[in-house]
């Protein structure tokens, strides 16, 4: 995108995109080439509004990126923590003496962090070590 030198530039646009994915209440367990259009085009339309650097990108190929790599990222956390879930429950029948964590404490899958989002997203870890890969 050109904008190794402007982290924070990467970073709020990063931060938009993903804000407009959630707020159009994208499907995360439905592939991006299968959303409704009318939410993609919209997407596209209020991030070049938001951010006008944006309109450089032809066909918006910049937010598209941004946006499918969110969904990739939330369906990918979703999935491990519906299998450590049945993991867990599995453990809980005595075979493993495990009992599985107390809420709250430090499990090795999780670091805490929450996005606070109403849309299910709230237990996607903040993943800004992709600043590097990106900008």
């Amino acid at each position: 995108m050109g904008l190794s030198d402007k982290p924070q530039k990467y970073k709020a646009i990063r931060d938009c995109v993903r804000e407009l994915v959630r707020g159009a209440m994208i499907d995360y367990n439905v592939h991006w080439n299968q959303q409704p259009k009318r939410k993609i085009v919209s997407i596209f339309d209020v991030a070049r509004q938001r951010h006008p650097y944006l309109k450089r990108f032809a066909h918006d190929w910049a937010t598209e990126d941004i946006a499918k790599a969110h969904i990739r990222r939330v369906r990918y956390w979703r999935n491990r923590q519906k299998k450590e879930a049945e993991a867990d429950g599995d453990d809980e029948d005595g075979s493993s003496g495990s009992g599985g964590s107390a809420p709250g404490s430090d499990n090795e899958g999780s670091n805490g962090a929450s996005r606070g989002a109403k849309d299910g997203t709230d237990d996607v870890p903040e993943d800004d070590e992709d600043d590097n890969d990106h900008p």
